[in-house]
């Protein structure tokens, strides 16, 4: 297990910036608040992001359904 502390360098493990982390974290990611810094563990972020993905997918997919 890996864990990352702090909004800049859990976005940054993902290429990105600490913004995103924030976003993920209003969005129900695995992100945890010890005080006020945030900390995750790599693999369950990572399992969050690929499953939420995925459901972004199936919402684009059945948008476009609906709109034929």
């Amino acid at each position: 297990m890996q864990f990352v502390h702090g909004w800049k360098q859990i976005g940054e493990a993902f290429g990105l910036n600490g913004k995103h982390a924030r976003q993920w974290y209003a969005e129900g990611a695995p992100i945890l608040l010890l005080g006020e810094k945030p900390v995750t563990e790599l693999g369950g972020l990572w399992k969050w992001l690929l499953q939420r993905h995925k459901d972004d997918k199936r919402l684009a997919s059945a948008a476009s359904l609906m709109q034929s």
